[in-house]
């Protein structure tokens, strides 16, 4: 009998390293968070009814928690959160565990819009993973899941960072229209034309660049350890958001080669595809090609439908309200704005948002539609005031 229930109690641990090879698939490569969270859920049934093992219960947690990041992040961050406070002390001896559940809550802080705060933990994380490399290379040990950790750490860090520098382009920009507006009296929309000129003119300063040439070094530095290391996975990871640096430098021409050299991968094409397609689209549009860009973005659309992922099929939205804006369909472009929005607070849609509700308000005043002015005049307000409290 003894021998059956080893072999039984065997059969669980299989199934739980699966689920959990499964999940933490899921969250990193499928970026499908609500299958992440089921396979998770699966995992702790097992591991609370037969593996009896409060470690392997502490893990199906913390990636519950990853994954419902993705699915609505105020409550991943709360889960995250408690998860750590309540086993930090706990398990001070465990650092293994300690570093799993640091590199969560950095996550979960970059989520939220904390990024200096996120910054702090993925530094203090890269630093120890960077002396237990020293260390364990100095004894002849494995010391591959440090890599992993470092390039990880430098990856979260460049988005920190990004999302830094698209947060104080917001708020420059939206400062110096409110500025420009105060000094008009009557205002059209080739008012608003002749503003966002000097806006864009004024906003390229090295003042907002800093973050960028920051987030370039860490990015570089992942993909050459990548690279090093045959990390294939984490090498077009870091592709993908040097790309993205790339974009927020305006440097068009290379990002686009770079995103149109990866598109082909293996893993891209099974993973990351409709991402890289969006992506692609985005930049078209910077670029003038629109109907391009239209292709690019109804691919993306297409990809995401077929695996049945409602979130981030939202969350490619802005790129589908760029599109609209561009053409002068402000109507559709305000929609998917919203649903983007909705989906993943980020600054660049709240830009376009902020713009949209201006241009539609200013034409409702002109041709005196109380009912659209009333709407777009409020919408402009809150929008306004996203920056102010971010201030």
């Amino acid at each position: 009998m003894a021998g059956k229930e080893i072999v039984t109690i065997d059969i669980f641990k299989q199934d739980y390293q699966s689920l959990i090879r499964e999940a933490v698939s899921a969250i990193n490569d499928e970026r499908n968070y609500i299958k992440a969270y089921d396979l998770a859920t699966q995992a702790k049934l097992i591991a609370e009814n037969y593996l009896e093992d409060e470690l392997s219960i502490i893990e199906c947690e913390r990636i519950r928690g990853l994954a419902y990041l993705g699915i609505d992040s105020s409550i991943g961050h709360d889960l995250i959160k408690k998860l750590y406070f309540e086993n930090k002390n706990k398990f001070k001896d465990n650092k293994d565990l300690l570093i799993k559940l640091e590199l969560a809550l950095g996550v979960s802080k970059r989520v939220i819009g904390e990024y200096n705060k996120a910054i702090q933990v993925f530094r203090k994380i890269y630093k120890y993973a960077e002396k237990k490399v020293n260390e364990e290379k100095s004894r002849g040990k494995d010391v591959s899941e440090f890599i992993r950790i470092i390039i990880r750490c430098y990856i979260e860090i460049t988005c920190c960072l990004i999302y830094k520098s698209q947060q104080k382009n917001y708020l420059v920009r939206v400062n110096l229209i409110e500025e420009r507006l105060k000094k008009l009296n009557l205002m059209e929309i080739r008012d608003l034309e002749e503003i966002y000129k000097y806006v864009d003119e004024q906003i390229c300063n090295s003042e907002i660049n800093i973050e960028l040439n920051e987030a370039e070094r860490y990015i570089k530095k992942a993909f050459l350890m990548s690279k090093e290391h045959n990390l294939k996975d984490l090498e077009l990871f870091s592709l993908l958001d040097y790309a993205c640096v790339l974009v927020e430098k305006k440097e068009f021409d290379e990002a686009l080669r770079i995103l149109e050299s990866i598109k082909e991968e293996q893993f891209v094409q099974e993973n990351l595809f409709g991402y890289v397609l969006d992506e692609i689209g985005i930049i078209l549009i910077h670029k003038g090609r629109i109907e391009e860009a239209k292709e690019y973005l109804d691919s993306a659309w297409n990809w995401l439908y077929k695996r049945n992922d409602i979130n981030e099929l939202n969350r490619i939205c802005y790129g589908i309200a760029l599109y609209f804006f561009k053409k002068g369909n402000l109507d559709l472009a305000y929609a998917f704005a919203e649903l983007a929005y909705k989906q993943d607070q980020n600054f660049p849609c709240l830009k376009l948002l902020y713009e949209i509700c201006l241009i539609k308000y200013i034409s409702a005043q002109r041709v005196g539609n109380e009912s659209e002015y009333a709407f777009y005049r409020s919408e402009y307000d809150r929008y306004k005031l996203f920056c102010n409290s971010s201030l």
